[in-house]
């Protein structure tokens, strides 16, 4: 798989999301993460200072034809604060659910069935990452689109 990001003109979409990182004491705590989604690929990386000259190495990559479901989780992780534990004490507990979301990858896959949760900034974009796969998704199967696209995102401006 990936180690660094890729070239600029293979990224299909990307933006800046938290994934929730569970601790060795079962506590989650929500990390920055820059998401890339390119034509086989969402991945997740470091965020980068300067967006230029991004050499960031890439944390999690999961090929789009693995991808089973992506679902709005319901109950506790806030809105405010992406990219910083500040808002919520790290806990996830305060605020409205409705910019978290899960990707389900499938059983047996590079991920083996693992569930990545992870948020937006706020419910628009985060609506934004969940209808575009579920937009591209409708596209695929009405047109037997072969490539594995499932989480191609249309790119909003």
């Amino acid at each position: 798989m990936l180690e660094t990001v890729p070239p600029e003109t293979e990224r299909v979409k990307e933006g800046l999301l938290d994934k929730k990182i569970l601790g060795r004491n079962g506590v989650g705590r929500w990390e920055p993460r820059r998401a890339i989604v390119t034509k086989h690929m969402f991945l997740l990386a470091k965020p980068s200072s300067d967006e230029d000259k991004v050499v960031a190495p890439v944390l999690d990559c999961i090929p789009l034809e693995e991808i089973f479901d992506v679902v709005f989780v319901s109950g506790g992780a806030e809105c405010d604060g992406v990219g910083s534990d500040a808002a919520d004490g790290g806990d996830g507990a305060a605020g409205s659910s409705e910019c978290a979301f899960n990707i389900v990858t499938v059983q047996g896959g590079h991920n083996g069935g693992r569930i990545f949760s992870v948020r937006a900034s706020g419910t628009s974009e985060a609506q934004l990452w969940v209808d575009g796969y579920d937009r591209r998704l409708l596209q695929s199967n009405a047109t037997n689109d072969t490539l594995p696209l499932k989480f191609l995102m249309c790119v909003c401006g």
